[in-house]
């Protein structure tokens, strides 16, 4: 097995065009200017300090969330707007971005019952509804809508639907159910049987998922002054182990993400142990006299590939959540879902410790 591991794919992000991303900014630009002129100026001054101790993304989703909120109300009183369907693809996107499916959920519904459902409004609804559904612990009606969702994603672009699999999956898991995780990519792979990367990306998510309930393997790849790592010594405390290298562009876009929920969780036993796939110590310590990763940083090289193998590792990014019990938790749940499954485990009660 050779140290390099392939990297799945060059971006996670959702395939929608640039110029909706900057019309999501400049709806909440505007919407927070008509804010300040309607006299709540010290409220959103009290959410941007409150935010802030979360970060961007936190302030951003705040933000959006309000304006998602707004559009919604937009819609509901103007069923018959001339800029219906424009409102409409950006409800759903930004639901999506942002990881607020529930909040678009009603829209969605009403949408996918009515004569405009079809074509990409019609994939975007489905989209947020399987998203929605699968946060309220409706598995089966999540994995109904990706089946619908997958009959509008062509057969020679497999990527969007990769890409809605991956979040589906995460969002499956922190609802406590890693069976439908699974299934979801057993129907995206019969979905594109023909296809042998997306037949193997499915297979790979799914080894990696069948550890998820377990005792989390061994770690024996050690730094290069032999420092060890047993899982002994992070029993209470909730531990990242993460599968990177330093020419994995979607590993390395997670960084700035993983030290801020660090600097903010650590004191309360947020841990991360980033088990580097790069053939040496001194490109790893090169890179990260630039990155400041405040974790240590093994090599999978220095036990031969063991610790990789044991966590089924073929392809990069891969990530594991460990519990304070020493049992996987969660597979693969990253971007902007990472944060959300890390305070949910150090939130778990604590009789659930040991």
């Amino acid at each position: 097995m050779s140290h390099r591991a392939p990297v799945e794919c060059a971006s996670r992000k959702f395939s929608f065009p640039l110029w909706r991303t900057s019309m999501c900014l400049a709806v909440m630009v505007a919407g927070t200017l008509l804010g300040h002129s309607a006299g709540i100026a010290a409220e959103q001054a009290a959410e941007t300090a409150e935010s802030a101790e979360s970060g961007f993304e936190a302030l951003l989703e705040e933000r959006t969330r309000g304006t998602l909120r707004a559009t919604v109300e937009y819609l509901r009183q103007h069923p018959d707007a001339a800029d219906r369907q424009t409102a409409l693809r950006w409800l759903f996107t930004a639901a999506v971005e942002h990881h607020l499916a529930a909040d678009a959920l009603p829209a969605a519904d009403q949408l996918l019952q009515s004569a405009e459902a079809e074509g990409e409004l019609k994939a975007l609804a489905f989209q947020v509804r399987s998203l929605g559904r699968a946060a309220a612990k409706d598995s089966r009606g999540a994995l109904e809508d990706f089946d619908d969702f997958l009959k509008s994603v062509s057969l020679r672009s497999p990527q969007p639907a990769v890409d809605l699999a991956t979040v589906l999956s995460a969002r499956l898991q922190l609802a406590g159910d890693t069976d439908a995780a699974r299934a979801l990519y057993e129907r995206l792979s019969s979905r594109f049987f023909l296809n042998s990367y997306v037949r193997r990306l499915c297979e790979q998510r799914t080894a990696r998922l069948s550890l998820a309930g377990k005792p989390a393997p061994e770690i024996t790849a050690t730094l290069p002054d032999n420092e060890q790592f047993p899982l002994e010594d992070y029993r209470g405390k909730v531990l990242l182990v993460d599968f990177w290298a330093t020419n994995c562009a979607p590993c390395l876009v997670e960084f700035p993400r993983m030290k801020q929920l660090y600097q903010q969780q650590h004191g309360n036993g947020f841990e991360v142990i980033g088990i580097s796939l790069d053939e040496d110590s001194e490109t790893v310590d090169l890179f990260n006299t630039t990155a400041g990763l405040p974790w240590p940083l093994p090599l999978s090289s220095t036990d031969n590939d063991a610790t990789r193998g044991r966590y089924r590792v073929e392809t990069i990014p891969a990530m594991y959540l460990v519990d304070q019990k020493g049992q996987v938790a969660f597979v693969d749940v990253r971007g902007g879902l990472l944060r959300e499954a890390v305070l949910q485990l150090l939130k778990a009660e604590p009789a659930d410790n040991p």
